[in-house]
């Protein structure tokens, strides 16, 4: 099995080899985030065996930032109405490459050459090309750095695209293991980026920062993420059945995962109105996404900053920031369960505990 289908596995070796095969088997998997309470499609629900923590001091940063319109307004890309997104995505990129970007590739060309190379991740291609076009239009955008945004593999999936300059550098996913070669800004979606793909010099990552410029999708009427939910509130509820008969566990665990589904089905769709458990659960998601692609910033014993750019991080309406509902995952955990956490994640879950303004030692 490939693609860190993780929850989709918890029963494998139990249940479902019982009613396959008349017995247990033992399941042996590799990932690097399957230990992750409230992460819905990735907790595996059961004990991590043997793991590598990325201990390395200072070496993963996560970094709030906001940036400004020329009004002096936060811009703000996740939450906003769809019609407002593509002018707040350029004036996110525009503001971006003036304030941020181009002092960074300066200061990275004289102090280590081979990583003067920025990563910034959108949730569509859509969204990529809109901040491209924000970084082009920036006056001080030097065509040198080589600035390049990801395309389809599809040529069908390229056509309703908004236009870009011919000076902007299209790479297929095929391509973006040669962006050093090509240019020093990539602009790429998160769902081609943050699993798999290593973009190295020699044996080290070439990628020094990663912004990213949008809040992760989670969408709940997402068949996935739905059952993803749907699974993981069944199958938490087995913590409290040691020792109970299988067939009324089953058929409470059952009752557990239709109340998911309705809590669901009544939920409206913004993040903001969630209910505390939703947010939870998408947050923990999202996090694990995160540190995954800055995974791909280590490669090689690498220290990478992940700066967090899209002002919908930072809010706190409805209780329903990052920083706040990383905190309520954490009070969540058990004192096992934060041990263990920072066993496996180290240096990346301190990063994201730090944003939080959360002190593991409190």
């Amino acid at each position: 099995m490939t693609g860190d289908p993780h929850t989709y596995t918890a029963q494998l070796g139990s249940v479902v080899s019982l009613v396959a095969a008349g017995r247990e088997r033992v399941v042996m998997g590799l990932s690097a985030t399957a230990y992750f309470p409230e992460a819905v499609r990735e907790h595996i629900h059961s004990e991590v065996k043997w793991w590598m923590t990325d201990a390395a001091p200072d070496s993963i940063r996560a970094r709030r930032q906001t940036f400004t319109d020329l009004l002096n307004n936060p811009i703000q890309i996740s939450g906003n109405a769809q019609h407002l997104k593509p002018k707040a995505l350029k004036a996110l990129g525009e503001a971006l490459y003036r304030d941020e970007i181009h002092r960074e590739l300066e200061r990275l060309e004289r102090e280590d050459r081979d990583r003067a190379n920025v990563v910034l991740v959108a949730n569509s291609y859509e969204h990529c090309r809109y901040l491209a076009l924000g970084i082009f239009n920036a006056p001080e955008f030097r065509s040198k750095d080589g600035l390049c945004v990801a395309i389809p593999a599809d040529q069908d999936a390229r056509r309703d695209l908004p236009e870009l300059p011919d000076k902007i550098i299209e790479l297929t996913p095929d391509e973006f293991e040669s962006f050093p070669k090509r240019g020093s800004i990539l602009i790429v979606p998160m769902a081609r980026i943050a699993r798999g793909l290593n973009i190295v010099t020699g044996i080290k990552s070439a990628i020094s920062s990663v912004y990213l410029c949008t809040r992760p999708l989670a969408l709940l009427t997402d068949p996935a993420e739905m059952y993803a939910s749907i699974n993981a509130y069944g199958m938490n509820s087995f913590r409290s059945k040691q020792g109970m008969d299988p067939v009324q566990a089953l058929a409470e665990a059952r009752e557990k995962a239709w109340d998911r589904l309705s809590l669901i089905l009544r939920s409206a769709p913004g993040f903001q109105s969630l209910s505390q458990a939703l947010q939870n659960e998408i947050v923990a998601g999202m996090i694990v996404d995160m540190i995954q692609l800055a995974g791909r910033a280590r490669r090689g014993g690498t220290d990478m900053t992940l700066h967090l750019v899209d002002h919908a991080f930072h809010l706190e309406a409805w209780q329903g920031g990052l920083a706040t509902v990383l905190e309520r995952i954490y009070q969540k955990w058990s004192p096992q369960e934060r041990a263990r956490m920072n066993d496996i994640y180290g240096e990346a879950l301190a990063a994201f505990l730090a944003y939080a303004g959360i002190d593991p030692l409190d």
